[in-house]
């Protein structure tokens, strides 16, 4: 039966139709325990019955939670590398304890001469 669009819309009469009941809140709780227990329950009846899924799913989870942290850990890494790449380069020269100083001094001569060709910053000599 089609409606009358001619006819005027009803008022809506508060006594028909669904009451909207108040739970008190002990039911709503244990309702919400009980729900939880259920989901629990089939959750790991599913992980049981599919344990290949089931292993694969958690080792995708376990990859998306480490890769995070394993690329910080990479990136503070190679922070602590390249902090020593910005200041200048530098070189150490080891010598004999039995290298007399002239022959040290000498050395020091020679590389200081290479260091200003080839534009280097300092160069320091230290004798133990």
């Amino acid at each position: 039966m089609a409606a009358d669009p001619s006819s005027k819309p009803r008022k809506p009469d508060p006594s028909r139709g669904a009451k909207v009941a108040r739970s008190p809140w002990r039911e709503q709780a244990e309702s919400y325990v009980k729900n939880h227990r259920k989901i629990a329950r089939d959750s790991v009846g599913r992980m049981w019955r599919t344990p290949i899924a089931s292993l694969m799913t958690w080792a995708v989870m376990g990859v998306a939670l480490a890769l995070p942290v394993a690329l910080l850990l990479l990136l503070t890494s190679l922070q602590g590398v390249s902090a020593g790449w910005e200041s200048s380069a530098r070189v150490t020269a080891y010598m004999k304890l039995s290298a007399s100083l002239d022959q040290t001094q000498e050395l020091a001569r020679e590389i200081r001469r290479i260091a200003e060709s080839q534009s280097w910053s300092w160069w320091t000599v230290i004798r133990h």
